[in-house]
């Protein structure tokens, strides 16, 4: 398949897969700039073009269990706390959960064998290998850092956080940040 070739930073183009990407940074939600404290220092970076879900907690799937219940309760609760999730947000809230489940099991299972496996070849000596574990941990735990930091629940993300008690109506909100 052909690549687009593009001129543009911000155009779509098409790679050699076929799939559709964007160069560049993804932009930042309205509701996470503002928790940021982007608007105080450029009000022109309010997207008015972007969809506004309502703030709501969402509703839990019923196939998690366990830890992975445990681990969604915890989340939703900090992101609440944040006025963070919407109802569009479970299934990204979801998928953290189950990498952390895996991540869990993972970890036990290094724990369990250790880091370095030994196995017998066909001519009977020994072979020392890297648990493959210890793989999946770190890819395990490079996806959950990345879902912590689309709700922006890292450390370098939280310092930035400026939580406001009162909540803004739409036009209070464009008369603060806006005007």
């Amino acid at each position: 398949m052909m690549a687009h070739r593009c001129t543009n930073r911000h155009e779509l183009q098409l790679d050699t897969v076929g799939t559709i990407g964007r160069s560049g940074w993804r932009n930042k939600p309205n509701s996470l700039k503002m928790l940021h404290g982007d608007f105080g220092q450029n009000p022109n970076r309010h997207n008015t073009a972007e969809s506004t879900p309502e703030v709501s907690s969402p509703v839990c799937s019923k196939h998690l269990s366990g830890e992975t219940l445990t681990e969604w309760k915890r989340i939703t609760e900090e992101l609440r706390s944040m006025r963070v999730p919407t109802k569009v947000d479970r299934r990204a809230i979801e998928q953290y959960c189950i990498e952390f489940e895996m991540w869990l099991a993972t970890l036990a299972d290094l724990n369990t064998h250790g880091i370095i496996v030994e196995k017998a070849n066909a001519k009977g000596n020994t072979i020392r290998y890297r648990n493959p574990a210890d793989v999946s941990l770190l890819q395990h735990s490079m996806a959950i850092h990345r879902y912590l930091a689309e709700f922006g629940l890292t450390p370098s993300s939280r310092t930035r956080l400026q939580i406001e008690t009162e909540t803004l109506s739409a036009r209070e909100f464009s008369e603060r940040f806006l005007a």
